[in-house]
């Protein structure tokens, strides 16, 4: 029966540290997968503000044309100023787009190593926690392999003990049924 019970606990505690390490498996997954979101998320961030730039220039752009070709019809020396005006306001715009633009791909840059430090930490703490269910599954071996030694040592020894008596039994029974005889 103790063999038995140390047995069940075992298999608890083995089964309570597979259950350990596949949560911890999981947290690792849900972990990657976040920070796999958080990647997708900054690079279509990025992406979306990087088109609606442009979309604003192009028709900040169209609408200085227009203008610019309206007061051409009124003004060929308006319409040179306003051509230079236009030219250097759609420099500043280039210019601030690709400020824009870098600043986006190195939010997506650190984004994708902060994704990586995450999926890292996430794999050493499973393989952490593996290593302890491995240890804590070999110690608890160890300890139920010396306590039933332990109790087989003394069963044999009662056995044996048990087994001498008898024979003083069953001895002083011949010899009394010989003096009885």
């Amino acid at each position: 029966e103790a063999h038995a019970g140390a047995v069940q606990e075992l298999r608890a505690s083995h089964a309570a540290a597979v259950d350990a390490m596949e949560e911890a498996a999981a947290q690792s997954a849900r972990a990657a997968a976040d920070a796999q979101a958080a990647h997708v998320a900054a690079v279509q961030a990025m992406e979306e503000a990087h088109d609606g730039a442009v979309e604003t220039l192009q028709a900040a752009h169209a609408e200085e044309v227009t203008e610019v070709e309206a007061r051409a019809a009124e003004d060929a020396a308006s319409h040179a100023e306003a051509l230079r005006a236009m030219e250097e306001a759609h420099a500043g715009a280039v210019q601030e787009l690709r400020a824009s633009h870098a600043a986006a791909v190195d939010a997506m840059e650190e984004a994708a190593a902060q994704s990586a430090r995450a999926a890292a930490d996430a794999q050493a703490a499973h393989v952490a926690a593996v290593q302890a269910m491995e240890e804590a599954h070999d110690g608890a071996v160890e300890t139920l392999q010396a306590a039933h030694a332990e109790e087989v040592t003394e069963v044999e020894a009662r056995a044996a003990e048990d087994a001498a008596s008898h024979a003083e039994a069953l001895r002083a029974m011949e010899e009394a049924h010989a003096g009885a005889v």
